[in-house]
């Protein structure tokens, strides 16, 4: 997720994204977006400008992924080895992921759901 990825890198990085999405045992983890970005696109803690500038590569994963597939990754501790706010920056992830959620217009409670817990349980076989 580097803002010096070439088209063709992105090309091919989203025709792989939908071939994973064609298998229905696959699931995306909402995890590890800090780590994938260049240190100065972490000059920054604004969850905001960090989900915007995200916002290529989510858009990919929502199109491809159905809402039941896709969860959230905490991405903790790793998050805060390259995170924007060093041991804050779990807050930080989460809140980029709410960001997104909104962005993709994924506000009803079936999605929220989804993505924050549900997912993981049935990806996992959790139960509660």
């Amino acid at each position: 997720m580097t803002g010096d990825m070439s088209q063709a890198d992105m090309d091919a990085w989203c025709t792989h994204i939908r071939r994973f999405a064609a298998y229905s045992k696959v699931y995306m983890k909402l995890s590890g977006g800090f780590s994938e970005l260049g240190k100065e696109r972490l000059a920054t803690t604004s969850a905001e400008q960090l989900a915007t500038r995200m916002k290529p590569w989510l858009n990919q994963i929502f199109d491809a992924f159905p809402v039941g597939r896709i969860m959230f990754g905490s991405d903790w501790p790793v998050c805060n080895v390259r995170g924007p706010a060093t041991e804050k920056s779990w807050s930080v992830w989460r809140d980029v992921v709410s960001i997104a959620l909104e962005q993709e217009g994924l506000d009803d409670d079936y999605s929220v759901e989804k993505i924050w817990s549900g997912t993981a349980k049935e990806a996992y076989k959790i139960r509660v």
